[in-house]
């Protein structure tokens, strides 16, 4: 908890510094998101979460009609299908990303359409059968196409597909010191709804 306020702080005081530099529109997004085709690979197998939805929010600074930055976090808990692995069954993985983002492309009034890219920690556990003992935290990475859709002067809707590079070590207790990076590649359809002031 104490990782995820330092994070929080750090990238919010950036946003807010950053800020002042442009002639921007502040905002905020609620999302909701479903996660489909993980990757689930270990060394051992496959360990593959099902698909799930999950939800989120951000902080949205408009530097330009082309150009917008992203604070956000998301939550996401996926049921685990049974694997080949004898003795992991069952379970689920929670995944609580920190990102920040940028996004870029052209504007053609009233749509905003992008490819974007962010960067961030995420927050990560598992539980099984009781054979999992611990998923670490770790770095995140997506890539993003969308579109930015003004419904008013000051709401919009963001439909998005994203990709996300994820990567958590996994420490299995059936299996005495087996530890191992654990696959969490997803895809995630996201749509959103934001307010600028």
């Amino acid at each position: 908890m104490r990782k995820l306020f330092i994070w929080s702080l750090a990238l919010g005081l950036a946003v807010v510094i950053a800020g002042p530099a442009f002639s921007q529109t502040f905002g905020i997004e609620a999302h909701g998101l479903y996660a489909f085709n993980f990757d689930g690979d270990t060394d051992l197998g496959t360990i593959e979460p099902d698909d799930s939805f999950g939800g989120g929010g951000a902080l949205v600074l408009s530097a330009s009609p082309y150009l917008k930055f992203d604070l956000g976090i998301d939550y996401l808990k996926a049921d685990l299908k049974d694997s080949g692995i004898p003795g992991v069954t069952g379970g689920d993985v929670e995944i609580l990303p920190l990102t920040v983002g940028v996004r870029v492309g052209p504007t053609f009034e009233p749509v905003f359409l992008y490819a974007g890219a962010g960067i961030g920690y995420s927050y990560n556990d598992a539980s099984g059968s009781g054979d999992f003992v611990d998923l670490k935290d770790c770095v995140t990475y997506y890539a993003c196409l969308g579109a930015e859709i003004a419904l008013s002067e000051c709401l919009v809707l963001r439909p998005e597909l994203r990709y996300n590079w994820l990567k958590p070590e996994l420490e299995v207790g059936l299996f005495d010191g087996w530890k191992e990076d654990w696959k969490l590649d997803h895809f995630q359809g996201r749509l959103g709804l934001g307010i600028y002031f």
